[in-house]
């Protein structure tokens, strides 16, 4: 037969320690097929057929390293979380390997393992080989709906001095995790904002359906505000509520009240995108799915849930093991609430706030899916509107507008003050002016953040004519021309066209459309 034997290397003292010895290949068998150039599946085969099996003749070179790659979640404990795989595109380059069954639109069932691929990285030294699976998982991009990866987890990982000098021993993992050395929270504030977007552009697409509905019949009615919307997210134990606005094409103010960011978010596919906040760009990854939004930042994921009327959902396919709670009952913060069971694992459920239990939606021995309710919490009177997490993630934010310089300490304008500045200053004012004007012609949103200071500066209108030099105004013909162009299409004059025997109007071809 063919056995695989695992031993321990200490280094301080050369030592070396035997462990066990299977009698089949193990997960790691790929680290001494890349280290050694055998084929041990192959060899295993051979000896079963009673082929004759000869020991390789080449010395072991170099080190490999395999991570595997898991449908799991680190921050609750590597709890299993399955799902539908949305992106899954394997790196490839000198030295690396990648084992896996899995493709793209294949669903990890909750039944059995959590494994999604192996990586395996050989290199000419122990650096090389940390090196390349770094650049090989930074370039690997993999999305499961309803459910996360443990990639930034092995990123960091990847990045640990005890790990990169060989310095851990067997009980440092533990206690880095326990310090949040290892597994913290990264890029947490760039995934609640994300998220935010994600969701008003979710929402978008449904408003703009309706609207075209709507338009079948004449002219659409019950158009929504052009004030934005607010999302209620959870990210680990915070409630953080953020508001979102739409100010520009791809541009968008998000934040808690009073600390908006300026966010330039674009979308390369279904699932992947770049945002770029105050001057940095981030490479995302997301999927919305029913049990809430996953966000990758930079290689750093994050499971948000969408927090709305103290409804508890599954976050995962799993069978639920035992309730604890039922209809009535007062709960405090960290209390178990029910016990659910997926991959074999069991996941304890925990109340994130205190409250009153108003209804239990599920039994034991009850298959439960994704985003699937549990129960419901009435939130206590002292902490049904706390948002814990926004001091957390959001530190005192700039003014979102551009137009400070014409504003006094007390907050009074004066167009006026354009005069006094430079000519760079100048244009990136005016540019703001031109810019915030044309988006309302054009429909999106109009926080008060915004329109106030500009209504402000343009109840003046008696100024501007004092300006000593007003071609610096020259840019707002841009808005003008918006202006323009959004009510040509209402239009009723008879326009000829050519080639076309009969005239019609802009409105009527607008209707059309």
């Amino acid at each position: 037969g063919a056995g695989t034997a695992e031993f321990l290397y200490a280094p301080a003292d050369d030592s070396v320690f035997f462990l066990e010895v299977n009698s089949r290949l193990q997960v790691e068998h790929t680290v001494t097929e890349m280290t050694s150039g055998a084929d041990l599946v192959k060899s295993q085969i051979d000896i079963a057929r009673g082929l004759p099996w000869e020991r390789p003749s080449d010395p072991a070179r170099g080190c490999a390293i395999e991570v595997r790659l898991n449908a799991e979640n680190p921050a609750k404990g590597f709890a299993p979380a399955p799902g539908l795989v949305r992106v899954f595109q394997p790196p490839a380059g000198p030295g690396l390997r990648v084992d896996s069954g899995v493709v793209e639109g294949m669903v990890i069932a909750p039944e059995f393992d959590s494994m999604i691929a192996k990586l395996i990285a050989w290199g000419r030294t122990r650096s090389e080989a940390i090196a390349r699976l770094k650049r090989a998982l930074q370039e690997f991009p993999v999305v499961v709906e309803n459910g996360c990866t443990n990639k930034a987890f092995l990123l960091d990982l990847l990045s640990a001095q005890p790990f990169v000098d060989g310095s851990a021993d067997t009980a440092w993992l533990d206690r880095a995790m326990a310090a949040g050395e290892i597994g913290g929270s990264r890029n947490g504030a760039e995934a609640l904002l994300a998220a935010a977007v994600l969701r008003y552009r979710q929402l978008r697409v449904g408003l703009v359906g309706h609207f075209i509905a709507q338009s079948q019949n004449g002219i659409p009615q019950n158009l929504p505000a052009p004030q934005g919307i607010e999302v209620h997210l959870r990210l680990g134990g915070d409630k953080v509520t953020l508001a979102v606005m739409e100010i520009g094409r791809d541009r968008y103010l998000v934040g808690p009240p009073g600390q908006l960011r300026e966010v330039t978010f674009r979308a390369l596919s279904a699932h992947t995108g770049t945002m770029q906040l105050a001057g940095v760009r981030h490479d995302l990854l997301y999927s919305l799915g029913s049990a809430g939004i996953y966000v990758e930042v930079d290689g750093a994921g994050h499971e948000l849930e969408e927090v709305g009327g103290g409804v508890v959902k599954a976050s995962v396919p799993a069978m639920v093991v035992a309730v604890f709670v039922q209809a009535g009952d007062v709960i405090a913060a960290g209390d178990k609430l029910a016990t659910l069971e997926a991959m074999k694992m069991e996941m304890p459920l925990y109340a994130h706030e205190s409250g009153v239990v108003g209804e239990v939606l599920c039994r034991a021995n009850m298959q439960v899916r994704p985003g699937q309710p549990l129960m419901v919490i009435e939130a206590s009177a002292e902490t049904g509107k706390s948002d814990n997490g926004g001091s957390r993630y959001f530190a005192e934010a700039a003014a979102p507008w551009a137009l400070a310089p014409l504003f006094d300490d007390v907050g009074r304008p004066d167009i006026l003050r354009l005069d006094g500045l430079s000519d760079p200053a100048a244009a990136k004012v005016v540019e703001a002016m031109e810019r915030m004007l044309r988006n309302a012609m054009l429909g999106y949103d109009l926080p008060e953040v915004l329109t106030r200071p500009l209504y402000m500066l343009f109840k003046q209108d008696q100024h501007f004519a004092k300006l000593q030099r007003p071609e610096r105004l020259r840019p707002l013909s841009g808005a003008l021309a918006a202006f323009v162009a959004v009510e040509s299409l209402f239009d009723r004059n008879l326009l000829p066209m050519e080639g076309e025997p009969v005239a019609v109007s802009a409105q009527i071809s607008f209707f059309d459309f």
